[in-house]
């Protein structure tokens, strides 16, 4: 009885697991781009294991950065980083975020979770869409390869 009971055990998390391996996101999208507060400018976006998570800064200029992230799961907000009066963070209905954060030389954000297969960003800098050489994406440093972005979980 013991041995049936490992087995069993061991056939469940080897299905766990290939079931989160089947429906992880990919890996340039994974950890944390490399950039310094005030130092850095644009959008900086990746995945850890908990979560997604977005934030800007600039080099000491003022900029407004504005946005959508829309999904076909439900979405939803963790965790908000240096709001200031003005800021913002909506989600609409279930599967949508939209912002809007102002940064000098400092540094907003947020980190969320989402259930959906697939992520589209949509990113602008002071009213105009943000062009994909200033949204980082990962470890890697990746640049998106467009604006708007779509990342599909594999």
């Amino acid at each position: 009885m013991k041995k049936c009971t490992i087995i069993v055990t061991v056939i469940l998390i080897s299905i766990a697991l290939l079931v989160g391996i089947a429906h992880s996101w990919p890996s340039a999208v994974k950890g944390r781009p490399p950039f310094k507060i005030g130092k850095s400018r644009g959008y900086f976006v990746w995945n850890d294991r908990a979560s997604w998570n977005v934030y800007v800064t600039t080099k000491e200029k003022l900029h407004v950065f504005t946005g959508t992230i829309a999904t076909d799961g439900k979405i939803s907000v963790i965790r908000q980083i240096e709001m200031e009066t003005g800021d913002y963070i909506s989600k609409i209905g279930d599967n949508k975020i939209q912002f809007r954060l102002r940064t000098q030389g400092g540094i907003d954000g947020f980190s969320f979770r989402t259930t959906g297969s697939y992520l589209k960003f949509e990113f602008e800098i002071d009213g105009k869409h943000a062009p994909p050489s200033l949204i980082h994406v990962g470890s890697g440093n990746k640049r998106a390869p467009a604006n708007p972005y779509t990342v599909k979980r594999k």
